[in-house]
């Protein structure tokens, strides 16, 4: 089986702890290519095309595990992925492990998609790994929260990554004020969707938005907008993204 997609980023979403926050997802420029095969004479897993995403070929391997172990089977499986540098790393597991699942499987849709977050959930994986299984089945960006049903933004916008630095993601810090900050960020997130939805100024929301990761993170904010293009800070796995995007 091979599967092809572009890349899908939780480009707005700032993650906090117990808290269930909106994110709006949305594609870039990059591609992503797989091909998966069942092995008939071996139950070994082979991953090639990962070697610089280490992190993300353990946790595919650990999902892998304990999918076999829920459903009471094993087979040898060859995953060989193409990918360029700097891909988000969620997407990369998201993708990969969705579509080891339908091979498996013989389909895709809603149900497998619960199925699979209760194993991320296992392996201690944020939100927007639930959010970017999404992506699998869609074709725009669309804004959604645990628990609603996505919204699209019913027209096509692509996000164009130009620049990536990376950092740890430490723990969020805590304050009395943080009902309030979550709220003011789910309120910040819908408000960005809205803006993309509309074509409308995106610069104060943006500051805004950067401005919520410094008090949570420490992450300090980058600059605003330069020429149309945007630095926009956005979860990894294990990572903070700071990333100059501009939308097409």
């Amino acid at each position: 089986m091979i599967k092809e997609s572009h890349e899908w980023i939780p480009l707005f979403h700032i993650p906090i702890p117990k808290k269930h926050n909106p994110m709006v997802l949305i594609s870039t420029q990059r591609r992503v290519s797989i091909r998966l095969e069942t092995l008939k004479e071996s139950e070994d897993l082979r991953i090639e095309g990962l070697e610089a995403y280490p992190k993300v070929k353990e946790l595919i391997s650990s999902f892998i595990s304990k999918l076999f172990e829920e459903v009471s089977m094993k087979v040898g499986l060859e995953i060989l992925v193409n990918t360029p540098e700097g891909v988000h790393e969620g997407f990369l597991y998201a993708f990969i492990t969705n579509a080891v699942v339908e091979l498996l499987s013989g389909e895709f849709n809603e149900d497998l998609i619960k199925a699979a977050t209760v194993i991320d959930s296992l392996l201690n994986l944020e939100d927007f790994v639930y959010g970017l299984r999404r992506t699998y089945l869609a074709s725009e960006p669309f804004i959604w929260r645990v628990g609603d049903d996505p919204i699209s933004i019913n027209r096509k916008l692509t996000a164009y990554v130009d620049a990536i630095f990376k950092q740890q993601m430490g723990s969020s810090t805590e304050m009395q004020l943080t009902d309030l900050i979550t709220h003011l960020s789910g309120l910040t997130t819908i408000h960005i969707f809205r803006a993309l939805r509309d074509g409308s100024e995106l610069r104060d929301l943006i500051r805004v938005y950067n401005g919520i990761w410094y008090i949570l993170y420490e992450v300090i904010p980058p600059k605003i907008a330069e020429n149309e293009r945007y630095f926009i800070v956005y979860p990894d796995i294990g990572n903070v993204v700071i990333a100059e995007v501009r939308f097409h």
